[in-house]
């Protein structure tokens, strides 16, 4: 963004011990009733809201709330995580342009009949085992996702 020529902005909004929603629990092949940190924050460039992150850890690998404070910005978790044990060699992203929710029309200011991009992450420890699943919604018409790999030999 500071390329860009904006100034961003990361509010963390909420850091605590929760149930996880249903297709986060799958997603992170968790046990019955086994929680999960979750930390969201809300994103700003030059003070407009830009997008909504939701990330979340299963307790039994983040340790307790702890892990979230101070924040630590866009990478710095995985630092901890590695400082636990749990280092992330991968991920994989999953693009769903939709409808946004109330809540994530309000926050971003923009009508319910507009679309959001919405990218859910995965971070993988070595041996493939979910340590993460991040929900970032962005209103559609603010960005380009552009993404670039080797070809195979």
């Amino acid at each position: 963004m500071r390329k860009a020529g904006l100034s961003p902005k990361t509010e963390l909004k909420q850091v605590e011990e929760i149930d996880p929603p249903d297709e986060v629990a799958t997603r992170l092949d968790l046990p019955e009733g086994e929680k999960t940190l979750i930390r969201k924050r809300h994103m700003f460039a030059d003070e407009r809201p830009v997008q909504l992150a939701a990330s979340y850890i299963p307790m039994s690998i983040a340790g307790g709330v702890d892990i979230a404070f101070p924040d630590t910005g866009p990478t710095g978790l995985y630092e901890r995580l590695a400082e636990r044990g749990h280092r992330v060699v991968r991920f994989t992203e999953e693009i769903e342009s939709r409808r946004p929710t109330d809540e994530e029309a309000d926050f971003l200011r923009i009508s319910s009949a507009q679309h959001v991009l919405e990218v859910v992450r995965l971070a993988y420890d070595r041996v493939g085992s979910p340590l993460e699943v991040v929900v970032n919604v962005f209103p559609s018409q603010l960005w380009k996702l552009t993404y670039e790999w080797a070809a195979e030999e």
